[in-house]
């Protein structure tokens, strides 16, 4: 077997073993992230740029993100088989691609939208690091 297989076959193997609470956590941040940036988008299309408005409507966006129940998608069988493959998206959409789009939906400048993707990722870092630790499979 080559080297790109055995590194695939490794991550699989150790996405395999990860407790459910880790996939739990990236499929939740994710669905909170996409929702909001979602709503803010609709509100941002529909000419509502005002902080208050886009706030109002990410917060909506994390309070049903935060509500959907996930056990139905988490005891699947197809996301068993999937499960190497949808981590490694959720881990890029949760730490990567979301931040940005929430923080460029918030802020009209580039410096405080840094600023702003710097803060979500740190944040959900931070929460990742404490369901490590304190999640329960």
């Amino acid at each position: 077997m080559d080297i790109i297989s055995n590194t695939w076959n490794t991550c699989a193997a150790v996405i395999d073993a990860m407790p459910l609470s880790i996939s739990s956590f990236l499929l939740r941040s994710n669905i909170m992230l996409l929702l909001a940036a979602l709503f803010a988008e609709v509100g941002f299309n529909k000419g509502y740029r005002s902080k208050k408005a886009q706030l109002f409507l990410v917060a909506l966006g994390l309070v049903v993100g935060i509500s959907l129940p996930l056990e139905p998608i988490l005891y699947t069988r197809v996301f068993r088989t999937i499960k190497p493959w949808f981590i490694l998206a959720l881990a890029a959409g949760a730490f990567y691609v979301l931040p940005g789009k929430v923080a460029f939906l918030l802020e009209p400048r580039l410096g405080s939208q840094l600023k702003l993707r710097q803060r979500i990722t740190i944040t959900l870092f931070f929460l990742f690091i404490l369901n490590l630790f304190g999640g329960q499979s």
